[in-house]
């Protein structure tokens, strides 16, 4: 175990990495006060190893990886979550971090990692990221999470209906009307950002049985107007990061890359 005398944050959480790295069949190359290197052999799909040289720095109890040389991966690449400084998005720091504390935190951090390095295998091959819940790019994360927040919050369809893209917004005068395969489900005024009939038979499941209205049905009025604004934040969020990055050029490994020229 580590026997560290009251570390730093950082020097800790990079402590805690080396001590975790074997798990993973992985080594130690170089170790600084708040950052390292290190060589971690990948196994993927088909049976075959990707050696990776991992640069990890330390941002408080926070680690960020990088390839130290871009070998195997884009040196910037959005569709693949590689930041234009090469780092790793393994996950949304900012809201959900994974922040190195102990052993267990440790190894889960070195099990995203692996996991993230794996998917870039696919992700190459497939030409398109390979998994459908990733999360939104820049600003966009936090509207995405405020939708499935809101969603996993109403239950019954919402989750699944989100997770698969079948939940549509649309702006009609003063109103977001909220469409999914079947048809309208609900209104929200935009200036007001609430519901527009409260009153109407709440949407979850317990709501719609025993035919409460939305005002009366716990948060979830809050929760309805939520999932038709984060929808809604989210698409605007993707369109400023990409107009953010015009002049970046595109790495050619996706299909469909809005970095692309025409």
């Amino acid at each position: 175990m580590l026997t560290v005398s009251d570390p730093s944050p950082a020097r800790l959480a990079i402590d805690l990495a080396i001590q975790e790295v074997g798990s993973f069949n992985g080594k130690l190359i170089r170790k600084g006060t708040a950052d390292a290197e290190f060589h971690l052999p990948v196994l993927v799909a088909d049976g075959s190893v990707t050696d990776f040289c991992l640069s990890v720095r330390a941002a408080g109890d926070q680690l960020i990886p990088k390839e130290a040389s871009p070998l195997h991966l884009p040196s910037c690449c959005p569709n693949r979550h590689i930041n234009r400084d090469g780092s790793f998005c393994i996950t949304w720091s900012s809201r959900l971090p994974i922040r190195i504390i102990d052993a267990t935190s440790a190894a889960t951090w070195w099990d995203t990692v692996y996991r993230f390095l794996q998917e870039q295998h696919r992700a190459a091959k497939k030409r398109r990221w390979p998994t459908k819940n990733d999360w939104a790019h820049g600003n966009a994360a936090h509207e995405q999470l405020r939708a499935e927040t809101a969603a996993a919050e109403l239950g019954g369809r919402f989750p699944e209906d989100l997770r698969n893209g079948r939940l549509a917004v649309k702006k009609k005068g003063h109103f977001y009307r909220l469409t999914c395969s079947d048809g309208w489900l609900y209104s929200v005024w935009i200036r007001f950002e609430r519901v527009a009939t409260l009153r109407q038979v709440c949407f979850c499941p317990d709501g719609a049985h025993k035919r409460i209205a939305l005002l009366s049905c716990g948060g979830h009025a809050k929760a309805a107007a939520d999932l038709v604004l984060g929808i809604v934040g989210r698409e605007a969020e993707e369109r400023r990061f990409w107009k953010a990055l015009k002049g970046q050029p595109c790495c050619g490994t996706m299909d469909n890359c809005p970095l692309a020229k025409p």
